[in-house]
């Protein structure tokens, strides 16, 4: 169950995406099933617990799901179906964005 929804995005095979804060996971929505499954860890070696802490604002770039980690103090890129990828370290990044254009990434 979704408790605290502060954002979604859709991924290009029409899975939803949400992060859901106050459970401290994303949440995917399959398109063509309707099941949902949470994901509440990411493959990342950044020294790190892998657990979600505050997921806040997630985004879609070039098939690569972005999630402001903001407890974590860290930004995802990981692989939407497999939570693989790698941290990028900022100080609690509440919101942001990818510009579809140049891929430059802007962070509050």
């Amino acid at each position: 169950m979704i408790r605290f929804p502060t954002d979604l995005a859709f991924g290009t095979n029409g899975d939803t995406y949400v992060a859901d804060s106050d459970n401290n996971q994303v949440v995917i929505r399959s398109g063509k099933s309707g099941l949902m499954s949470p994901r509440k860890e990411a493959k990342v070696d950044d020294g790190k617990t892998k657990g979600l802490a505050v997921p806040t604002q997630i985004d879609f770039h070039e098939g690569q799901l972005y999630v402001a980690d903001t407890m974590r103090d860290r930004i995802l890129v990981v692989d939407p179906e497999t939570f693989a990828g790698i941290s990028i370290s900022v100080k609690r990044p509440l919101g942001l964005v990818v510009n579809r254009k140049t891929g430059d990434l802007t962070f509050t």
